[in-house]
């Protein structure tokens, strides 16, 4: 028996048949930019602020694996499903966050 799926998800779901790894780069890639400011805005330094940001890292895995039920085989397997923007968006998390504590004090 098969599940219908919901309306608003399928819409989520054609928008990314053609390139998931470019949904998948570029949503990480503006996540760091918001996680960063979370950083800041919550006071997070050091350890508990890469703690924070891994954590969200990884549950973008999720996101996409079961979320938006992208299939590892569409990117090019699983481990291309968690290594997809890893560089781009702790680059740009650690980017921004020193930005910010920098222009907050």
């Amino acid at each position: 028996m098969r599940r219908s799926v919901k309306p608003e998800r399928r819409d989520m779901l054609r928008l990314i048949k053609g390139k998931p790894s470019s949904l998948i780069y570029w949503s990480r890639a503006g996540l760091a930019v918001i996680v960063a400011y979370l950083c800041m805005l919550l006071g997070f330094t050091d350890f508990k602020g890469l703690t924070f940001s891994t954590f969200i890292y990884v549950s973008t895995y999720y996101l996409f694996r079961y979320g938006l039920d992208i299939k590892p085989e569409r990117v090019g397997g699983e481990s291309q499903l968690i290594s997809i923007g890893l560089g781009s968006y702790f680059l740009i998390w650690l980017t921004v966050w020193s930005l910010l504590y920098t222009l907050s004090y």
